[in-house]
């Protein structure tokens, strides 16, 4: 049975959709606007060309200009696979012709969701999921604001008498008042994340640990490890550095070009709060700074280990429960015999 592979070219106005055979031979070339009747036309007349045959879709974004074509394609049942606007870049370079376009960059696109097997698959998202993004994307802006308004009010603020010094206190007054405003508003903003994350499927599971739901409970559901695998939410973190050995060179290990900022920041985070508050973290802290390790090394490898743990409590939807770390010997003092 052939099979078809339809590249999108993702834009803000409008979209780009090439669709090729198995032998890469290009059968469809259209641009199309970014509403939903030109989309589902798209759609409509991609599933009839290629009758009962199956057809993988690939698009290089993931949010924005792209999030209405993703819709439409889960809710049709449609498979569906991200690649990174960087992969494209690359991987254009292998091409035939210098030029960059839309279609070059469809057919691309198309091309690699053909040969690649290490394409991420996209899902629908969550509902809940999209709310808490806005929500906390909108805390971290009023979060960028206060702290500007906070810095000119102190910047303004005198205890000389110099010129201008009454337009000065009408401006720190003013001021004053947006600070105090901003306070409620991120107040009001801060309960309505907790209600709205609170109706997440799994909220016991994360927010299990004091620890590390303080950081990361919000922004759990937002990870963009959708699969919830080891090596699927791990490929899109920080916490697993990569290696750039090359000849003699060995043991060179550095962060991965291609990661997710938000993951980093949450379970960095996480991980600092962790050491500080959970007896098991503090003790896995200790270890790799005795075998070694700088303080960022073992914060980010903390942060890997609570990565793979809740993905471990969400696969088996249970709570993280505390186990004591075994005692260690003193030097003077023999191991515990190994019970089999």
């Amino acid at each position: 049975m052939p099979e078809f592979w339809a590249g999108t070219d993702a834009g803000k106005a409008a979209h780009h959709c090439t669709v090729i055979d198995m032998d890469g031979t290009k059968v469809l070339s259209r641009r199309v606007p970014n509403n939903e009747p030109e989309l589902l036309e798209l759609i409509g007349d991609v599933l009839a060309l290629a009758e009962d045959s199956p057809v993988t879709w690939a698009v290089d974004l993931n949010v924005g200009g792209g999030a209405l074509l993703i819709a439409l394609l889960t809710s049709h049942g449609q498979r569906l696979l991200y690649i990174p606007g960087r992969t494209v870049h690359h991987a254009s370079r292998g091409y035939r012709g210098d030029g960059k376009t839309d279609a070059k960059d469809a057919y691309v696109i198309a091309d690699q969701a053909r040969m690649r097997r290490d394409l991420q698959p996209l899902q629908e998202c969550d509902e809940i999921a999209v709310d808490l993004k806005i929500l906390t994307a909108r805390r971290y802006d009023l979060a960028a604001d206060r702290t500007h308004a906070a810095a000119v009010a102190a910047a303004q603020a005198q205890h000389s008498a110099v010129a201008g010094e009454s337009t000065a206190a009408a401006v720190v007054n003013t001021l004053a008042r947006s600070v105090l405003a901003l306070d409620e508003e991120l107040a009001a903003i801060d309960a309505q994340i907790a209600a709205r994350f609170r109706q997440h499927r799994d909220t016991e599971v994360t927010s299990a640990c004091p620890a590390w739901a303080l950081c990361w409970a919000p922004n759990s559901s937002l990870a963009p490890a959708v699969t919830w695998t080891p090596s699927a939410a791990r490929a899109d973190s920080p916490a697993l550095p990569v290696s750039r050995d090359s000849s003699r060179i060995s043991g060179n290990m550095r962060r991965p070009h291609r990661y997710h900022r938000r993951l980093l920041r949450v379970f960095y985070l996480s991980a600092q709060i962790a050491v500080r508050f959970c007896p098991t973290s503090k003790t896995f802290y200790d270890r790799k700074r005795v075998e070694g390790k700088s303080h960022k090394q073992a914060i980010l490898a903390l942060a890997g280990r609570c990565l793979d743990v809740l993905w471990a409590l969400i696969r088996d939807q249970r709570q993280w429960t505390a186990q004591p770390s075994p005692a260690q010997p003193s030097p003077g003092q023999p191991s515990p015999p190994h019970r089999a």
